[in-house]
């Protein structure tokens, strides 16, 4: 196996994973088996440690009463994923940051968890007066922007389904999804920016939704003067904000997410309130170390996972969410580097296709900078080259900061293996399957390999 090339000491704080391995006496791989072998008392722990209470308590962690391929998880709780991820915030520290978005044209709009709670009140009550109904599927075609945030999490608010499309989608990407899906409303934008352009994502919505008859709303922000056919979304924000968020039990969808579709026809993934966000914030948790007020971030869009993954696995741990909405290397191409540490993000998230982008361009403005504000690097989706890998390792992280790999899926909702601050990380590899995923890696006879080519299973399911 390849030596390390980052250790546990070069990390700059303690831990949230190293604190819980404290508090209950245990060493990692103590906890890891316990994990796989003990769900009851691991998902116990996690809610304690993450201080997400339920609003209505589960009666158990898993059933397993009709199988392994039937579980029910948490039954008899219920929660409110809005709730979780604001209502409650908001009323801890209403004046804590919740999100920072930043435009390609450098405009910056900040929420505090007060004001974001006061915003998708009022957007999941619009959203009822116009019809939507517990279980009605609404498209959001938009970048990973503050309304996009406000839109998930309203739709999730008032018991609708959101089904998050890709923003770099053409026509028939997203009909497809909002036909698949019976979708009752779309949420879109005027346009948007990239390298300076204007990209009307109204023209590629108003095609998009001709002749659906599922289709009720076409609900827009910024909408362009005189648009026929349109919501404004400022005529929703008009409504009197719910007064409390209303129950759900933990296993009522509120996501409907599509794979890739690179292999066949686009695939909706179905995603519940106690389901997507309690993995987004346990693997933020147990292998990112995100803590109360940390600003993380990270490249993605809302039609992938990880998208809502950052935005609804940050708000549950009461960070601060940064986004940024435009070409990460326009108009300089260390554009999105800027944008990072002029927030002062901690966890950073890239790809290693952006650092193949941008190396031999920007190394000469990153030796200028300060970089110890970045404690952590999460990359994910594709593999790394050795090359491109130790240029992060080196530049952006100054052989001080891990690169966290991760590696799971949309159908999961997280992670399958990934890495932990408190083992050593050798380059280009994991060091954990992810905590309460039983991963190995077996021949063709079902037998575990070491430094082989194998197939990842999963033992515990």
């Amino acid at each position: 196996m390849a030596e390390p090339a980052w250790e546990p000491a070069s990390y700059p704080r303690k831990s949230r994973l190293s604190g819980i391995l404290e508090k209950r006496g245990l060493n990692y791989q103590g906890f890891l088996e316990r994990s796989f072998r003990d769900p009851e008392t691991f998902w116990r722990w996690f809610f304690e440690d993450a201080d997400l209470p339920w609003p209505v308590p589960f009666s158990r962690v898993l059933d397993l009463s009709r199988g392994k391929p039937w579980p029910r998880w948490f039954p008899e709780g219920k929660t409110n994923l809005a709730w979780w991820t604001v209502g409650r915030r908001a009323s801890l520290h209403p004046d804590r940051i919740a999100l920072i978005w930043e435009k390609e044209n450098g405009e910056v709009v900040s929420l505090t968890y007060g004001e974001l709670d006061e915003q998708v009140r009022r957007f999941a009550a619009g959203l009822v007066d116009l019809g939507l109904a517990p279980g009605d599927r609404v498209g959001i075609f938009l970048p990973l922007n503050l309304h996009a945030v406000v839109a998930l999490l309203g739709v999730s608010a008032a018991g609708g389904i959101a089904v998050p499309l890709f923003s770099g989608f053409g026509v028939e990407a997203v009909r497809i999804r909002l036909e698949d899906s019976a979708a009752r409303m779309l949420i879109t934008q005027g346009q948007t920016s990239r390298r300076g352009k204007a990209i009307r994502l109204l023209d590629i919505a108003q095609k998009a939704v001709q002749d659906l008859p599922s289709l009720n709303h076409v609900i827009m922000f910024d909408p362009p003067p005189g648009g026929s056919g349109i919501t404004p979304a400022e005529e929703v924000f008009a409504a009197s904000p719910v007064e409390t968020y209303p129950w759900f039990p933990g296993e009522t969808p509120f996501m409907l997410i599509y794979t890739s579709g690179t292999t066949g026809r686009p695939k909706g993934t179905v995603h519940v309130h106690a389901g997507f966000p309690v993995k987004a914030a346990q693997d933020m948790i147990h292998l990112f170390d995100v803590q109360e007020g940390d600003v993380i971030t990270w490249l993605t869009d809302l039609g992938w996972m990880m998208g809502p993954w950052l935005v609804l696995g940050g708000l549950m741990l009461g960070a601060t969410v940064l986004l940024y909405d435009g070409a990460p290397d326009y108009p300089e191409p260390h554009r999105l580097f800027d944008v990072w540490l002029r927030h002062r993000a901690g966890l950073v998230g890239l790809s290693p296709t952006f650092v193949r982008a941008v190396r031999g361009r920007v190394e000469d403005w990153l030796g200028r900078q300060d970089l110890d504000g970045i404690r952590a690097i999460g990359s994910t989706g594709e593999p790394w080259t050795e090359e491109a890998w130790w240029w992060t390792f080196e530049h952006l992280g100054r052989k001080r900061a891990p690169i966290l790999n991760y590696s799971g899926g949309t159908e999961i909702s997280g992670g399958i293996l990934g890495c932990v601050v408190v083992r050593p990380i050798a380059p280009l590899s994991f060091n954990t399957a992810v905590p309460g995923v039983e991963a190995d890696v077996v021949d063709e006879a079902g037998n575990p390999v070491v430094d082989e080519v194998g197939y990842l299973v999963v033992r515990n399911v």
